[in-house]
């Protein structure tokens, strides 16, 4: 029976399998993160609009406590969107940090799939090679007592 193959850094791939999922799941969760923001970014910008654009068109024909109203809306708007710009600038940065950590942990999980990867080939073929031998010794077995006997 063959011998089966081990790699003895399994552990140490295992690791750094695990790693890489929590570094992609950090990575995915900032990403959601910065998409909602983005689109909450987007509803506010609308909103903005909506509100410019209704006082627009009441032109001077709005009463005083309606401008103050919409005035107050759209100030409120404004630094709703201040906020929420700086708080996607700094998702897209943790997003970016994430990505670029997520992108580290997969390289080093390669580094050692190469590696066992190239034990398991050295590992195969070293099989093949004492298979060879074995086959050899057999065939080389069988050609002595297939000669003749000189005597």
């Amino acid at each position: 029976m063959a011998a089966r193959f081990r790699f003895t850094l399994q552990p140490l791939l295992e690791a750094r399998e695990r790693v890489e999922r929590e570094k992609w799941r950090a990575f995915s969760d900032s990403r959601i993160a910065a998409d909602e923001c983005r689109l909450k970014l987007e509803r506010l910008v609308q909103a903005r609009r909506h509100c410019a654009n209704a006082l627009a068109e009441a032109g001077g024909f709005i009463a005083g406590r309606d401008a103050r109203f919409f005035d107050a809306r759209l100030r409120s708007l404004e630094s709703s969107l201040a906020r929420e710009r700086l708080r996607q600038t700094d998702l897209e940065a943790v997003c970016a940090g994430a990505r670029d950590e997520f992108a580290a942990a997969r390289r080093e999980r390669r580094v050692i799939e190469r590696l066992k990867q190239g034990a398991r080939q050295s590992f195969e073929r070293a099989a093949m090679r004492c298979e060879e031998l074995e086959i050899d010794e057999v065939n080389a077995g069988k050609a002595y007592c297939a000669r003749p006997s000189t005597r």
